[in-house]
């Protein structure tokens, strides 16, 4: 059977496709958004960079394709539109609507308009910025073009999941879209609602309460219509089919459980469970659990039993001394600062023993082995430290930085409190530790030879 249905011949034009025409004399000004919409309306390429995609735009105008129109642009939606304005119907009404207060459901729950497209997303924040007149009229600025910052940033928002809480609604041939978008910088969020006709899928409004959407056009407008349009391409723009929604029936009390792993799930049950031997703990309930102090009074008394005989133990590397993290009041800071000072004077005291003569600190003759070699040692700059704290002491002159703190606490660390981890003994030196006093015999009888009555002896510090 011969069909009697007419067709119509639809020629798309630069003037019905969003950002199918630039100025051609100024690419260089434009950002690649517009110079890859421009490619794309005339089916091109647009990877590459700025100097490609200017090159390809001039290419293409050399070629005589500046004024073809890829009839397959955003789907084909743009010839739709343009066989739709001859039928359409004089007695709808476009006027933009108050989003409605009732009826909002979770997307997709309604038809989305079948001609919406990337093209009306890129007219509305790029192209069209509708001001008002003094006697009324709107008027399209054209002012979209300077910048493309909200498309950019749209398409981030989308793509990290920002967008949230999506509803839709429509009432009188419009599609009402509301949703939460996670600004950037605050633990804010900023609520979006954008209109959009049912007939041609053109956006006619939308708000945001964010600071930047005077013109309605911000990043997070730009948000929630690229994250429509993305589902629009992944699903289609029919609602979501009932048999793609969750069972709402025969559902059992909804009961507060948190998911969780399998593994780590546990369930009562009515049995007494065994306790192992390993897990058994004899003492009372109450003493099972040791607080800081006890552990603190502990760890000392391990120290001290350590100096008192002489014997390390390895419990000390396990049980570390826990500080309180408290508040210093005034005065005890200025009591702090006062002892501070005292032991200051008094270890300058010790060290003043000789102020011109060469001197060496009784009792400190066998150097690594006796305390009061360590006790002499510790507090005093050595020739195997002096170079070290030269370099730290001109540091002080400049502002103090993260990196020279961390270099003061390494030396205090490896010189005062003598817990440095690169402290070490090589084969080569436990060699010469072991040798030393056969050494120094060795060296006596062969200097006795050249000098009569050489003699060596053993000094401290």
């Amino acid at each position: 059977m011969a069909s009697t249905q007419s067709y119509q011949k639809v020629t798309l034009t630069s003037d019905d496709v969003p950002g199918a025409k630039i100025n051609l004399d100024d690419l260089n000004n434009y950002g690649n958004v517009q110079l890859k919409r421009w490619l794309e309306c005339r089916g091109l390429k647009t990877g590459g960079n700025k100097s490609d995609l200017v090159q390809r735009c001039k290419d293409a105008v050399k070629a005589g394709k500046s004024e073809e129109i890829d009839i397959a642009i955003d789907g084909g939606k743009w010839c739709d539109v343009k066989a739709a304005k001859t039928k359409k119907d004089p007695s709808l009404s476009l006027q933009l609507l108050i989003p409605p207060v009732l009826g909002w459901k979770p997307f997709p729950s309604r038809q989305i308009p079948a001609n919406f497209n990337y093209g009306h997303i890129y007219h509305y924040l790029l192209e069209s910025v509708v001001m008002e007149g003094e006697n009324g009229q709107t008027e399209d600025t054209h002012l979209g073009h300077l910048t493309s910052k909200p498309l950019t940033k749209g398409q981030q928002y989308a793509k990290s999941g920002s967008v949230s809480n999506i509803m839709d609604n429509e009432r009188n041939h419009h599609y009402f879209v509301k949703a939460k978008v996670a600004a950037s910088m605050r633990n804010e969020e900023r609520i979006v609602q954008v209109t959009l006709s049912c007939l041609n899928g053109a956006v006619r409004d939308a708000s945001c309460t964010c600071p930047g959407s005077a013109l309605g056009r911000c990043n997070h407008v730009a948000a929630v219509l690229l994250t429509v349009d993305k589902h629009c391409k992944e699903f289609g723009h029919d609602q979501l089919a009932c048999t793609s929604k969750q069972c709402e029936w025969g559902k059992g009390q909804k009961t507060k459980k948190n998911p969780g792993k399998i593994t780590d799930a546990s369930y009562t049950s009515y049995k007494p469970k065994h306790l192992k031997l390993t897990e058994f703990d004899p003492r009372p309930t109450d003493l099972r659990k040791a607080n800081d102090v006890n552990m603190n009074s502990f760890s000392n008394n391990l120290k001290y039993d350590c100096v008192s005989t002489g014997k390390t133990s390895m419990w000390h590397t396990l049980i570390k001394y826990t500080y309180a993290d408290y508040e210093i009041s005034p005065e005890h800071r200025g009591i702090l600062k006062s002892q501070a000072w005292d032991f200051f004077n008094n270890i300058k005291q010790e060290c003043c023993l000789s102020e011109k003569d060469v001197f060496m600190i009784p009792n400190t003759e066998s150097q690594s082995e006796s305390i009061e070699w360590k006790a002499s040692r510790w507090f005093r700059i050595t020739a195997s430290t002096a170079k070290r704290a030269n370099t730290l002491g001109n540091l002080l002159k400049s502002p103090l930085t993260d990196a020279s703190l961390r270099k003061f606490q390494a030396y205090i660390s490896s010189t005062v409190w003598n817990i440095s981890s690169f402290m070490y003994t090589s084969p080569d030196m436990l060699y010469g530790i072991e040798n030393e006093d056969k050494a120094r015999d060795d060296y006596c009888k062969l200097m006795a030879t050249k000098v009569p009555d050489f003699k060596v002896e053993k000094t401290g510090f």
